[in-house]
């Protein structure tokens, strides 16, 4: 008998951050977290095809396979500190995604989107666009997926409309997307129909910035790695989201 359980998490907006986002549904579990406890520790079900001759390569439960990319390889793309850069995976359009951005000691750096589009400039990247499906081909944008809306579509999302939780989609092969909580300060408790109950530490959301302005130039658009929701903080705000640079395949032709 297989016992099925489902985590919600949800955050409460204080009055000096809640004037910074547009949105509040859509950043249900970043704002009731406690900073101090997001360490940078990978989570997601990667789902790899692995075997002597391809241990470098990882498949999303979507079948689309995610290279690995040593540091050598990341100097040729122009990367100025691989190290810096992070694991890094190429995905099948020929994207280079690095790990998110992190400080000497390990733990996640949130930026404001400036600092977010300087921190990728200097390493000789970029941020990933991250407009929604909905304005593909309007707004000045092009008409085709953002990055992170492709990258999710390679993680098993369908398409969707808006802000929507896509369907399908899993976090997956790309490390730190979502955090667990620790197991003293940040858990929920679920009992099961046969009274059993369980102590889980919770998980928690990571909010990416994208390179993408949104309709109004005090807000961008960003992707939130645990559900692949897109939503869009104000650029100048409180620093409260999360970086992750890019190498771009030149055919690729986003921006």
């Amino acid at each position: 008998m297989k016992l099925v359980l489902v985590l919600f998490s949800f955050g409460i907006l204080n009055n000096a951050n809640a004037e910074s986002f547009h949105s509040l549904s859509i950043f249900p579990s970043i704002l009731g977290a406690d900073p101090a406890a997001d360490k940078a520790t990978p989570v997601g079900r990667p789902v790899a095809e692995e075997s002597a001759t391809t241990k470098l390569t990882k498949k999303t439960t979507s079948g689309a396979a995610f290279k690995k990319v040593s540091e050598e390889q990341l100097k040729e793309a122009g990367i100025k500190d691989p190290k810096k850069f992070g694991e890094s995976w190429e995905d099948p359009s020929g994207m280079i995604w690095g790990d998110m951005a992190k400080s000497e000691d390990g733990s996640p750096l949130y930026m404001d989107h400036k600092d977010a589009e300087d921190f990728c400039k200097n390493l000789g990247a970029e941020l990933p666009s991250g407009y929604i499906e909905d304005v593909n081909g309007g707004n000045g944008f092009p008409d085709s997926d953002s990055d992170f809306v492709r990258l999710r579509k390679y993680m098993g999302a369908k398409s969707v409309n808006g802000k929507a939780a896509p369907e399908g989609y899993v976090p997956q092969i790309l490390p730190n997307l979502t955090y667990m909580g620790t197991a003293t300060s940040n858990t929920i408790r679920l009992t099961s129909n046969l009274g059993i109950s369980v102590k889980f530490p919770k998980m928690y959301d990571r909010y990416f910035w994208s390179s993408s302005i949104y309709d109004h130039p005090d807000f961008a658009y960003v992707s939130e790695g645990g559900e692949g929701i897109n939503g869009y903080p104000r650029v100048n705000g409180p620093k409260v989201c999360l970086v992750r640079c890019v190498v771009r395949a030149a055919n690729l032709g986003s921006k």
